[in-house]
């Protein structure tokens, strides 16, 4: 065994160069393979993420994406609320606000904007104060635990947006939306995005008592709420965000496949160019007795030991890219998505990248112990 490894480093030794290049060709694709795999990772973690059922219905603008395209006016608010108690008592909506929304890039990252009155905040969005205190003045806010961790802020610091300085009096948790968001007051909505555009959500809690979703469909048949309004569950609406998180992260398993696929045609073509040029001494080394196999095992020896050496690049490479914030943590519509090369994502990673060396070679010499001696001596 120890003259078998001597053998093989001194072989990589004297074709040092052209090792060299396929193991920087491959580490290229080692560092596609390892944060495209921390991004599946970090997708699963967010999307996998169980939601809280409330009570809460939220009515939005029909056929809208983003809350923030539409609005809602007070007149349709104040009919839907009447609608509810006039169908199921007037104890039926135990708090209804209306609340203005924005997704807004602040200080490089993405995150929600609600404005509500600060009953509606305990009320209605069950808001749980970390630190501080909720915000009551037009020039304060508070900040979700994601968004926090997200920009790095302290309670007690200004924060600038929208052409406008705020004190964050608060860290709070959103339960119903694990999201990077900003709470102030509805009456400091206003002020900042001025009445023209009204506000966007509209807020009821439902009694304990009442399914939300029987109320949520009467809500839908009557008239003068639709077919310009939507009535979702408050849980609904999160879990969308959730849902376009899977169906991005079916996109990085696939970039993952290809990154795997790559590596192996890497192997392969630099295992049969060494086949190629070497034919005469793998002939010399069949006559001398050594079996297709055991030539097989010093091929694949050769390439695993490149693979390998390519892997410990690309993860210093890929290690290197997350270390600076900004690129390893972002946020996307208030997710936040943090990629992390954690010991689930590396050690995977690297028993499938030794597989593939393992493939390449199979695939280049499987039919190597039934190619004719002659020949082979004679090419």
């Amino acid at each position: 065994m120890i003259a078998f490894l001597g053998y093989l480093f001194k072989d990589l030794r004297h074709d040092w160069g052209r090792s060299l290049l396929t193991v920087a060709s491959l580490s290229i694709m080692v560092i596609s393979y390892l944060l495209t795999a921390a991004l599946a990772d970090a997708f699963d973690e967010f999307g996998s993420r169980p939601g809280v059922v409330s009570h809460n219905l939220v009515m939005l603008a029909a056929d809208t994406i983003d809350p923030m395209q539409g609005s809602v006016s007070q007149e349709a608010f104040d009919l839907a609320v009447a609608a509810v108690q006039a169908q199921f008592g007037p104890q039926s909506v135990r708090r209804a606000e209306p609340t203005i929304f924005r997704t807004l890039r602040i200080q490089g990252d993405t995150m929600e904007v609600f404005a509500v009155a600060p009953v509606g905040m305990t009320e209605i969005y069950n808001l749980a104060l970390l630190a501080g205190r909720l915000p009551t003045g037009r020039a304060e806010i508070a900040a979700s635990q994601e968004a926090v961790s997200l920009a790095g802020w302290q309670v007690g610091q200004e924060v600038e947006f929208y052409g406008q300085f705020f004190q964050l009096v608060g860290e709070v948790r959103y339960e119903a939306g694990k999201i990077a968001s900003l709470w102030m007051t509805y009456d400091a909505g206003m002020a900042l995005f001025g009445e023209r555009r009204g506000f966007q959500v509209g807020a009821l809690n439902i009694s304990g008592e009442l399914d939300p979703e029987t109320v949520r469909a009467y809500l839908e048949s009557v008239p003068g709420i639709r077919p310009a309004y939507a009535v979702y569950l408050e849980h609904d609406v999160h879990a969308r965000y959730g849902q376009a998180i899977q169906d991005l992260l079916k996109f990085t398993i696939v970039m993952d496949i290809l990154a795997l696929s790559v590596i192996t045609f890497g192997v392969f073509n630099a295992t049969s160019l060494t086949l190629t040029e070497r034919s005469r001494e793998i002939a010399l080394l069949r006559v001398a007795g050594f079996s297709g196999s055991t030539v097989r095992r010093f091929l694949f020896g050769r390439a695993l030991v490149q693979t390998l050496a390519a892997y410990l690049l690309g993860w210093g490479l890929a290690r290197l890219v997350t270390w600076k914030h900004a690129a390893s943590s972002f946020s996307m519509h208030g997710m936040h998505v943090q990629i992390i090369l954690s010991p689930q994502v590396v050690l995977p990673g690297l028993v499938l990248t030794s597989l593939c060396a393992w493939l390449a070679v199979w695939l280049t010499t499987h039919h190597l112990g039934q190619r004719n001696l002659v020949v082979l001596l004679n090419e």
